[in-house]
């Protein structure tokens, strides 16, 4: 098994993956350029996130950099806590609690078809 998953990223497209700096160098807006058939270029702001950047190593057991880290602790107006232990359901999955699910949010399933059929 490799250290990294990475999914090879179209260079056949007419756009390409730039970046706005703003008032500092660490935080970068991520935009597109596209190339339109009448040979102008239009800026967009891109969505997609590091993946299509192909100059970004992905590795989804590492997940994402801490781009703004730095920035939000230097600003001075946030605290830092351990917070608590990592629970199944915040995956997903059920919890231990056999009672889970027994209250009167329980999904239902059907039993017949919908009503007036």
């Amino acid at each position: 098994m490799t250290d990294s998953v990475s999914t090879p990223v179209r260079t056949d497209l007419p756009v390409r993956k730039t970046y706005l700096v703003g008032s500092r160098p660490d935080v970068r807006v991520p935009m597109r350029e596209v190339s339109l058939t009448n040979g102008a270029k239009v800026v967009l702001y891109d969505t997609s996130g590091p993946y299509t950047d192909p100059d970004h190593v992905v590795d989804v057991r590492r997940g994402l950099p801490a781009l703004r880290a730095r920035w939000i602790a230097e600003r001075g107006d946030t605290a830092e806590y351990e917070g608590r232990p990592v629970r199944p359901e915040d995956d997903g999955r059920r919890s231990a609690d056999p009672l889970r699910g027994q209250g009167p949010f329980r999904r239902a399933g059907r039993a017949g078809p919908p009503a007036g059929r």
